[in-house]
């Protein structure tokens, strides 16, 4: 009865998901991995894990998260035909939902905004990070009202998004800035900078920054491009 009562609520909302789910299904059909995404299943099937952790990082760009979540498939044997389209589906149908039925848009947002090309496609049908970025930045906004009493829980979802790309890193940067000019409220800086030192969302935010900068340094780019490890793991081979 709930699930019935939940569908004619939520109708027009329900419709625009069953397309978006049947849209997904034929992009997944007929996409063929392109070479980013195939580079990110052969590092994840080929290379160690103390180079996803420490020395691959400073050549993609991003953290090792999205690496370390393909090895899970890709070490265990799973082909990549079955694993890169069931993933990317998983993340379509997690973000399709909070799009449609829980973010906090107006309804003709919600159900316009799953179907745009860079949240449908290049985000969507296209495995990459920015599918994991895009399900953490819905839970910011579905949290974002709740910053302030869940504090934890808020600047966990930022530190995992520092995780997933440097892009992440310069958003959740932004996102707190904003909260603390937002905590500022007009009040005096002779009065906000003290109470910050007791405020125990700042501390958190001081962890979160030290977080980020540590991931700063793993991926920052060196120059050993002739290093042989680095071409072993970064040119694709035939995934089979």
């Amino acid at each position: 009865m709930k699930f019935l009562s939940f569908v004619k609520q939520h109708s027009t909302e329900c419709i625009c998901f069953t397309l978006f789910i049947v849209l997904a299904l034929i992009g997944f059909a007929y996409h063929e991995p392109m070479y980013d995404e195939a580079e990110a299943w052969q590092i994840a099937r080929t290379a160690s894990y103390h180079d996803i952790l420490f020395f691959l990082p400073h050549y993609e760009g991003h953290p090792p998260l999205w690496h370390l979540l393909l090895s899970l498939p890709a070490k265990a044997g799973i082909s990549w035909q079955l694993a890169i389209p069931v993933i990317g589906f998983l993340f379509m149908l997690v973000n399709g939902a909070l799009l449609f039925f829980k973010a906090p848009f107006p309804k003709w947002v919600r159900c316009l905004l799953p179907f745009s090309f860079f949240l449908f496609f290049q985000y969507g049908i296209v495995v990459r990070p920015y599918s994991l970025m895009t399900t953490i930045m819905l839970l910011l906004a579905m949290y974002f009202a709740q910053k302030d009493k869940r504090p934890s829980l808020y600047v966990g979802l930022l530190a995992l998004l520092c995780a997933t790309h440097l892009f992440g890193i310069a958003i959740a940067g932004g996102i707190t800035m904003a909260w603390l000019w937002e905590i500022k409220n007009k009040r005096p800086w002779k009065e906000y900078l003290p109470s910050l030192r007791k405020d125990p969302r700042f501390h958190r935010m001081i962890v979160l920054l030290l977080w980020a900068i540590l991931l700063v340094i793993m991926i920052y780019p060196t120059n050993e491009w002739s290093n042989p490890i680095f071409f072993t793991a970064s040119i694709p081979r035939h995934i089979i």
